[in-house]
């Protein structure tokens, strides 16, 4: 189970019982497409007039040809993480940092990923932190344990996928766990004990999709190379969840058909078989002057009817420039 997987199954719940009617959001899509439409005639109307408007239009689903928009601008964001372990078990470094504020529609948290190396899209981390508000769940289940240090109202949880330790810190609910079973109760139990307030760099990203990302963040890919991604909820039941990563790292897009445009350029689509209930349905990769932007939606069977919807999302992504994050891929 990837980590993206986990994080799906922490989130899917919740977004369920607040997902809109279908028939409304679609409305809601024809009355923008509508509002756009409006606009271009307005700025040619503009042009007409000698009045010279910069605006940059963006297309889903366009094959006019029309030379590359401009993607809108994200401004930089800052996120300092409230706890950082002084134990760490060898060979771990961190290899993935991820933040959810208040305006998200899921509950304000942090999450920092530790492994042996590299994350793939594959692969379930050695080691996670999580610190959210106090209306994080913890649950009844599992055991007390003791000794964890600033954690009080400890439990340790086995569910036979993965281990964790959870309790409260000052106003916080953390939880400290392995999603790949590879480390005990013991070692979950001296992370914990070894949770102190942090002062390391914060995690830095100039990425946005207008305010309706679950959690937007930094990951180290196969080969170390940073990626930048958020996780989105459509609030549409055969699409919950999307995750959307900018990257220097070409996809492979053989086989799929450049069927829509998204800022202008041709965006390749391809649909997938999931492995599981909820697993990778389908992907658009757009390919963007040495970068790509890579939408993937995660859902029980794939539809190829959902290519003009991911161009929609693809298209209020925002970007900024690479920001250097220094934790990364340190222990």
């Amino acid at each position: 189970m990837s980590d993206f997987d986990t994080l799906l199954r922490d989130t899917l719940a919740g977004l369920a019982d607040r997902a809109p009617a279908e028939a409304g959001v679609r409305a809601a899509l024809r009355r923008r497409r509508s509002r756009r439409t409006w606009l271009v005639v307005a700025a040619t109307a503009a042009a007409a007039a000698l009045v010279v408007v910069a605006v940059p239009l963006l297309r889903a689903g366009d094959e006019g040809g029309a030379p590359p928009a401009r993607i809108p601008y994200a401004e930089n964001h800052a996120w300092y993480f409230p706890l950082t372990p002084a134990w760490l078990p060898p060979g771990l470094t961190e290899q993935s940092r991820s933040a959810a504020d208040g305006d998200s529609v899921n509950w304000p948290r942090h999450k920092r990923v530790w492994h042996t190396g590299p994350l793939g899209d594959d692969t379930s981390p050695a080691l996670t932190l999580i610190t959210g508000e106090s209306r994080y769940p913890i649950g009844d289940d599992g055991t007390p344990i003791a000794d964890t240090g600033p954690l009080v109202s400890a439990r340790f949880t086995d569910s036979g996928e993965r281990n964790a330790v959870a309790g409260f810190y000052k106003g916080f609910v953390v939880e400290v766990a392995s999603e790949d079973r590879s480390l005990d109760r013991e070692s979950l139990r001296q992370v914990a004990a070894s949770l102190s307030a942090s002062s390391e760099p914060p995690l830095r990203v100039a990425m946005s999709l207008g305010g309706q990302e679950i959690d937007t963040g930094v990951r180290a890919a196969e080969d170390g190379t940073p990626i930048r991604f958020l996780t989105y909820s459509t609030g549409i039941p055969e699409m919950l969840a999307m995750r959307i990563e900018y990257t220097s790292l070409a996809p492979d897009v053989s086989g799929a058909e450049p069927t829509r445009t998204v800022f202008g350029r041709r965006a390749y689509f391809t649909t997938h078989r999931p492995q599981d209930g909820r697993g990778l349905s389908e992907t658009l990769a757009v390919p963007l002057d040495g970068h790509w932007l890579i939408a993937r939606n995660y859902s029980a069977a794939p539809d190829p009817g959902r290519a003009d919807r991911m161009a929609q999302v693809a298209e209020q992504v925002r970007l900024g420039p690479d920001l250097d994050n220094p934790w990364l891929g340190t222990p």
